[in-house]
């Protein structure tokens, strides 16, 4: 049995229309599926859990948000997972290979029912994620992007903003080979190359390897900190001098300057320490 999880109000509700076509779709092929919605924050979790008590394949039709919550509702069931790119960021559905596909070509990849083995990561023992684990630049992008006080202004302007407002910080890290302090502009665990609805964060990274990418931008001066935008924006962030990169499969990464904003998969939570580890693998539909 198929099941849908969807969420009305990603992509500030654009996305209701395509829903619709899908369902149309799958409606005039004689597909079987049950449908839910979430209505408020933290219902992709509860409404995974759910179908995965009957559907051997569950569609996230959303954002990372909506991938996020639902993954951490069905992981560990035999479930596959099938991503419908309808959010405002979908880093998840680009690694996936199903970012910029029609309604039509998603339904025939669905039923194609081609799939491969994507890396969970698990942060503080608790909620997983496949796209980041990270505190800095990027979350703060991700943070004043989700404000509604800058609904009104592009992408573009808020990310610069962000960039310039975001202040370096002390973080202890830990790993099997690393023992160190960093004053770091950015750390992130990438599971795949992009954050932050596409910025490409590390073009090394791989999704299926059982480990990912602890990046750091060791924050040299202010000047340094636009290079590496621009490095990003050119897909060579992991080339520059001030970046730190190390694939593992678990760190420690400890606050020392108090508590700040982290995002995962693009939620955000409130931390003085991140345990992040991997968790293991889930089956995705492909193209």
């Amino acid at each position: 049995m198929l099941g849908i999880v969807f969420n009305p109000v990603s992509y500030s509700g654009r996305s209701t229309a395509r829903m619709k076509h899908v369902r149309d779709i799958l409606d005039a092929r004689g597909i079987e599926y049950i449908y839910r919605e979430t209505v408020r924050p933290g219902d992709g979790v509860a409404l995974g859990a759910e179908l995965a008590e009957s559907c051997d394949t569950i569609i996230a039709a959303g954002g990372d948000g909506t991938v996020f919550e639902t993954l951490n509702g069905f992981f560990g069931k035999d479930v596959t997972l099938m991503v419908l790119p309808y959010g405002s960021g979908n880093d998840a559905a680009m690694s996936i290979g199903v970012a910029g596909l029609t309604d039509e070509q998603l339904v025939d990849v669905l039923l194609a029912g081609r799939t491969r083995k994507m890396d969970c990561v698990r942060t503080n023992g608790d909620e997983l994620s496949i796209v980041h684990s990270c505190v800095g630049i990027v979350s703060n992008i991700i943070r004043d992007f989700k404000n509604p006080a800058n609904a009104r202004k592009s992408y573009m302007s808020t990310m610069l903003t962000s960039v310039r407002q975001s202040r370096p910080r002390r973080y202890h890290i830990r790993t099997s080979t690393v023992d160190r302090e960093f004053f770091a502009d950015f750390v992130s665990v990438q599971n795949i190359v992009t954050s932050g609805g596409g910025m490409v964060v590390c073009p090394e990274a791989l999704d299926d390897d059982g480990k990912f990418d602890l990046l750091v931008i060791e924050h040299k001066t202010v000047l340094r900190k636009y290079l590496n935008l621009v490095s990003m924006v050119r897909k060579k962030l992991t080339k520059q001098r001030n970046v730190f990169v190390e694939r593992t499969d678990r760190v420690e990464i400890e606050a020392l300057d108090g508590q700040e904003t982290c995002s995962l998969d693009g939620e955000l939570r409130e931390i003085t320490t991140l345990n992040v580890e991997i968790a293991g693998q889930i089956d995705v539909i492909v193209p």
